[in-house]
């Protein structure tokens, strides 16, 4: 997955490679990742051996948000370029796959999500279910984003993230997703390491 990743990073004016499959794939493998208990763990398999003795090796957490912002960079053609729809598909499952993540991991896609939709303001209505209508079409088992039709759902994972994650630094992240405004652009990182009374 490295040497692929290598390879897309450098996609231009080089290579002219259609994402589409590698985008559907990476989408495909996000749900069960979620459950993957040590997703921040670093491999001591023998892929390590090609690596520096110097730094540890990637963890998958590490290699599917290096995917991710491959896709979604601008020097690719990313969050600029990628449609609204992909955006929303990815966010969507990404919200649903913190549910399950620990905090390095939850907060990463949090953040994540909170860049799509600051470049994707469509995405900002999944924020509100009551100034949406939700044809509750989102087909969650559907692992191509262009057909999962991520518009007919909110993003509800907010909720549960914000009451009831394990990590506070999460709940206070998600927290701040929920009361996002393009006209209010806070970031999602803390600002202190302590998280109060929560």
């Amino acid at each position: 997955m490295n040497d692929g990743l290598l390879v897309f990073s450098f996609t231009g004016e080089a290579l002219n490679i259609d994402l589409d499959d590698f985008v559907t794939q990476l989408y495909g493998m996000i749900l069960p990742l979620s459950l993957m208990g040590d997703i921040e763990s670093s491999s001591s398999s023998a892929e390590t051996s090609n690596l520096s003795i110097s730094s540890p090796p990637p963890s998958i957490s590490d290699l599917l948000f290096r995917a991710l912002q491959v896709i979604f960079s601008p020097r690719t053609g990313g969050i600029a370029a990628a449609p609204p729809q992909r955006s929303a598909a990815f966010s969507k499952r990404l919200l649903i796959a913190s549910l399950h993540w620990p905090r390095t991991s939850a907060l990463r896609a949090l953040n994540l999500v909170h860049d799509l939709i600051a470049k994707n303001p469509k995405l900002e209505t999944l924020l509100f279910a009551e100034d949406h209508i939700f044809d509750g079409n989102y087909r969650a088992d559907v692992d191509d984003p262009q057909l999962c039709h991520p518009y007919g759902t909110a993003f509800w994972e907010l909720q549960v993230l914000a009451a009831y994650h394990m990590d506070c630094s999460v709940r206070i992240a998600a927290k701040k997703l929920l009361n996002y405004s393009t006209a209010v652009n806070t970031s999602l990182r803390p600002s202190d390491d302590r998280c109060g009374s929560y």
